[in-house]
């Protein structure tokens, strides 16, 4: 008995320690929730990047938001500009049918069959990211040529970005009131096999990061 007691306290106080610091960062990469103020109605859901949909007129939210957590996903920008192609570009199906689009020009959709797979595929778009999404990576047949990836993204490393791509979740606009929530399995792999002295996506030698993943 007293054996197991020692080693529960012995496992308490390794958690505790500055020892155990990768383990806990491993923790607060596995979740996310953040809520605060913005403007809009959008809804984004994403079961990895290849379910991925979004839908709704718009999305304007700016930080700082009161989080849960803290934010892992490498290179998260401050703020987001977010839109749906479904259901306001099919506004510019008509258009694009009888040859005016010219009219719609700066959306980056140009042709018919883009404005139909763009609908059709629930695509959005992020602005500050330069970033869309879709379902099965439908967007990627009709990209919106008016994004620009961020440079801090372009940076990530390919784990990087497959822990960036591999979430679980939900976040939209209703009204005035923005929210994010989202679980990470790879992330809860790499925190277990961290036990066993594994670094699965090599990110315990982090130096310590501010709220957004960036370096401090």
């Amino acid at each position: 008995m007293l054996r197991v007691t020692s080693s529960i306290l012995l496992g308490t106080f390794l958690l505790i320690s500055g020892c155990s610091a990768p383990l806990k960062r491993d923790l607060t990469d596995c979740f996310h929730a953040e809520a605060g103020l913005g403007l809009g109605i959008y809804l984004e859901a994403q079961a990895t990047d290849w379910l991925h949909p979004a839908i709704g007129v718009g999305d304007l939210a700016l930080k700082p938001r009161q989080s849960i957590g803290w934010d892992p996903r490498p290179g998260q920008p401050v703020g987001q500009l977010r839109t749906a192609a479904f259901p306001v570009s099919t506004l510019a199906l008509p258009a694009s049918l009888i040859g005016n689009e010219d009219l719609f020009e700066n959306w980056g959709l140009s042709s018919p069959d883009q404005i139909l797979i763009a609908n059709l595929s629930l695509s959005g778009n992020n602005y500050i990211t330069g970033e869309n999404c879709s379902l099965l990576r439908l967007h990627r047949l009709a990209p919106n040529p008016i994004l620009t990836r961020a440079p801090s993204l372009e940076a990530l490393t390919p784990r990087q970005q497959l822990s960036r791509d591999t979430w679980i979740g939900f976040s939209g606009t209703l009204l005035f009131f923005n929210f994010d929530f989202g679980i990470n399995p790879l992330e809860i792999i790499d925190m277990m096999t961290s036990v066993l002295g594994w670094d699965l996506l090599a990110d315990d030698e982090r130096i310590t990061e501010g709220p957004t993943g960036d370096p401090e």
